[in-house]
C-alpha cells in the first residue's frame, strides 16, 4: 500500500487554512507500558513545527480501568476510549476481523477513534462475509485503501509474537498474548479473572 510523502509546506498552508496558523496545543493520553513512551518521545524530536504541541498524560494500569461498555450504552469511563488523542498497545488477535469490527466499526465496542463511516462498515461486513480467498483480499485492499485516506489511527509498527515448542512435549497450543493486571476489566480482556491473573494455559 503505497504511503503519503511528507509534505510540511502543505501541512503549514492546511492548518493555517483551518485557523491555526500557529499550531494547537492537544493533550495526548496513553500508558506506561514497554516501549511506548519511549516511541512518543523520539517521534516528537522528528516531528515539525506544524505539528501540534502535544502535552502527555501518562497513566499506568490505569489506563484501561472504569467501564468499556461501548454503544449504544456510551464510551464508558475508561480513559482510553474518553480521551481527544491517545497511544494504545493491542495484543494479538487469531482472525482480522476482531481488529475490523472492535476498533473501527460505527460505534464498535473499542472504537477509541470513534470513527464513523458507512463505507467502511459495509466493507467489513462483505470481508467477513467472502470465502474465496481472492474476494478477501478485494475486500481487504478496499479497506485498507479506506483506513489510509481517512486515518481515524495511525499504526507504526506491530509485534512479533513467537511461541517456542518442541515435538517432545505433548498437549500444548501456542497461547495468545494477555496482559493482566488488577486493573483489566473481564469485558476488556475475557483471558484474565477478576484478580488479574491469567486465565489463559497452554
Amino acid at each position: 500500500m503505497p504511503q503519503r510523502h511528507k509534505d510540511i509546506r502543505k501541512a503549514k498552508e492546511l492548518m493555517a487554512a483551518a485557523g491555526y496558523a500557529k499550531g494547537f496545543a492537544i493533550e495526548l493520553t496513553t500508558e506506561k507500558v514497554g516501549e511506548i513512551l519511549s516511541s512518543l518521545r523520539s517521534s516528537r524530536r522528528r516531528s515539525s513545527r506544524s505539528d501540534p504541541d502535544v502535552v502527555e498524560d501518562p497513566y499506568g494500569t490505569a489506563y484501561f480501568a472504569g467501564t468499556q461498555t461501548g454503544p449504544p450504552s456510551g464510551w464508558g469511563t475508561t480513559p482510553w476510549l474518553n480521551t481527544p488523542m491517545n497511544i494504545t498497545d493491542w495484543g494479538s488477535r487469531a482472525v482480522p476481523n476482531v481488529l475490523l469490527v472492535s476498533a473501527f466499526q460505527t460505534k464498535a465496542v473499542w472504537n477509541a477513534a470513534h470513527y464513523s463511516n458507512k463505507k467502511y462498515d459495509r466493507l467489513t461486513k462483505s470481508f467477513i462475509g467472502a470465502i474465496a480467498l481472492k474476494d478477501q483480499r478485494k475486500y481487504a485492499r478496499q479497506i485498507e485503501t479506506l483506513l489510509l485516506h481517512d486515518t481515524p489511527v495511525i499504526i507504526p509498527y506491530f509485534y512479533n509474537y513467537l511461541s517456542a515448542g518442541t515435538k517432545r512435549v505433548k498437549g500444548t497450543s501456542p497461547m495468545r498474548w494477555a496482559r493482566c493486571t488488577s486493573a483489566t476489566p473481564r469485558s476488556a480482556e475475557p483471558d484474565c479473572d477478576a484478580a488479574g491473573r491469567s486465565l489463559a494455559r497452554p
